[in-house]
């Protein structure tokens, strides 16, 4: 039975926040590497370079080169679905070795989710898209549950509902690309791999109007300059295009907001034919494609909404978190509290948890904070 939702806010409403919302500078707070389903944090394991000449190392290669043999493989290696539980990302926040910096925010959530938050409201596609493709490419399906603990929102993407199937040809060339052009990681021996389960994410906090926000995103690759100097500055995006449809861009707004989120300042793009061959390249400069401030301002106004909507009833009788469904649709976002039976199903089999929080999160967390009062008394004391 669909959650019950209402109006939270819509596009028209008049700001309750000083606008605009300013986006403060991007820090790299932390960062994992997960190799074989494991996650590392503060490990660059899974880290890659961008080649000195990436244009001659990527032209005229074929991206599908590999795929006949990758497609034998079971569909489990093949897919590449992305995570939307946060349980990495409290695993990063725990271990982190700046986890009290991380934990000092108002929100923390997926970089995708932010994006698709930030932009939903005016992405435009045409009428020629068939209207399933559509609701998929402008968020149109995006459901969210969120949590609020401890004075912070925590937003991850419905996984009660199916994840639209990726189409792994795609998938693959993209990947392939990325091997081209980046070095590759010492524990790999076939330098041409393709590896759908090996990611470099990082955690990123920055400030939003007066919001603190940590956000979590994958990585493609940096440059060699990050080594001296690990920040967002170094980072470099890889994307591909069909190159007969090089000058047009009707994702260009995704990626330009996704890469100002992460601090990204390079995307490069590669332009393969119908065949799959690289035909070209183009450099971008995210400083030069700063994403039009209205959609920055509806971000703060839909994350302010969330946070001040969840904080003032955060817990059921019973003391527990609640979990809310928050509807992220054209111009308006809808929320509702999920009912018991709707947490069950949402929660079962998993980890135990308290809304969408894990229990030993909490616990861990109850007990750092029990052992730093016991400290700050001791030290009155002296």
């Amino acid at each position: 039975m669909p959650v019950t939702t209402k109006q939270l806010l819509s596009l028209s409403d008049a700001p309750s926040i000083p606008l605009p919302a300013r986006l403060g500078p991007a820090h790299q707070a932390a960062c994992m590497s997960i190799i074989d389903e494991t996650v590392h944090v503060d490990s660059t394991a899974a880290m890659r370079y961008i080649v000195d000449a990436p244009t001659p190392a990527v032209l005229n290669r074929n991206l599908r080169e590999g795929l006949h043999e990758f497609n034998k493989l079971p569909w489990e290696d093949r897919a590449f679905l992305r995570a939307r539980r946060l349980d990495n990302v409290f695993e990063m926040c725990l271990k982190a070795r700046e986890s009290e910096e991380m934990l000092d925010v108002d929100v923390v959530t997926w970089r995708g989710i932010l994006t698709k938050c930030f932009i939903r409201a005016f992405v435009v596609y045409g009428s020629l898209i068939r209207p399933v493709f559509r609701r998929i490419m402008t968020g149109q399906m995006l459901n969210l549950n969120v949590s609020y603990y401890r004075g912070v929102l925590y937003m991850e993407e419905d996984s009660t509902v199916r994840q639209y199937d990726p189409n792994t040809e795609c998938s693959y060339m993209g990947h392939k690309f990325e091997t081209f052009c980046t070095t590759r990681p010492d524990y790999e021996e076939d330098e041409d791999k393709v590896d759908m389960h090996t990611l470099w994410t990082v955690a990123i906090k920055r400030t939003l109007g007066d919001l603190k926000v940590l956000l979590v995103g994958e990585v493609d690759c940096v440059k060699a300059e990050y080594t001296a100097n690990p920040c967002p500055e170094n980072y470099v995006e890889l994307k591909t295009r069909r190159h007969e449809m090089k000058s047009t861009f009707p994702n260009r707004a995704k990626w330009d907001m996704q890469s100002h989120l992460l601090g990204a300042s390079t995307i490069f793009v590669g332009f393969p034919d119908s065949l799959g061959t690289i035909r070209g390249t183009q450099d971008l400069a995210v400083r030069d494609m700063q994403p039009v401030q209205y959609k920055i301002d509806w971000g703060a106004r839909v994350l302010q909404s969330l946070v001040d909507h969840c904080s003032k009833n955060a817990q059921t009788e019973d003391g527990r978190l609640k979990i809310w469904r928050v509807e992220v649709q054209r111009k308006q976002i809808k929320i509702g509290a999920l009912k018991a039976s709707e947490v069950y199903r949402l929660n079962r089999g998993g980890v135990p948890r308290s809304g969408i929080v894990p229990i030993s999160f909490m616990a861990t967390l109850e007990v750092r904070r029990a052992l730093q009062a016991q400290q700050e008394r001791l030290n009155a004391l002296l």
